[in-house]
């Protein structure tokens, strides 16, 4: 991107911070959109997942995600009590909580765009604040644990 489309798109240039700016030769550096994490994932997996409605995050719920629907509640909840609860606005997976399986998962069990950390059996291999494992043996892993959105994702 040119300095005079910086200059139309985001507005005044300050030449004092941009020494380069008037000559023409300033480069503006735009950071790409943040991707969207895909939550169905969690369907199949059957992971907990925290949900809530509003814009704080104050979990009320956890159980697991039954499905997702078009609007503005599009997270349906499936809890060991009720087969469906709500509809929610936001859903995440369980986070800094050990997802644990002896038998292991058949594939990635979480989206794409989590921070974990993964336990193998015994303990002979341990990711930590891995961004994108999806080559690890699945079968293999008994824990993981979700730490974080990694960067450039957001929910």
């Amino acid at each position: 991107m040119k300095l005079s489309e910086a200059i139309t798109k985001y507005g005044d240039v300050d030449i004092w911070k941009c020494p380069e700016a008037h000559h023409g030769k300033a480069e503006v550096i735009i950071k790409p959109e943040p991707k969207k994490i895909n939550m169905s994932v969690c369907i199949e997996s059957g992971i907990d997942c925290e949900f809530w409605s509003g814009e704080t995050a104050v979990f009320k719920v956890v159980g697991k995600l039954h499905s997702i629907v078009s609007g503005a509640y599009p997270f349906r909840v499936s809890t060991e009590t009720k087969d469906i609860w709500n509809d929610c606005m936001n859903c995440r997976p369980r986070m800094n909580h050990i997802h644990a399986s002896p038998t292991g998962w058949d594939k990635y069990p979480i989206p794409e765009g989590f921070k974990v950390n993964v336990w193998t059996r015994y303990n002979e291999d341990v990711y930590e604040n891995a961004d994108y494992i999806h080559d690890v043996n699945w079968r293999s892993v008994t824990m993981f644990e979700i730490t974080g959105i990694a960067d450039d994702y957001e929910l």
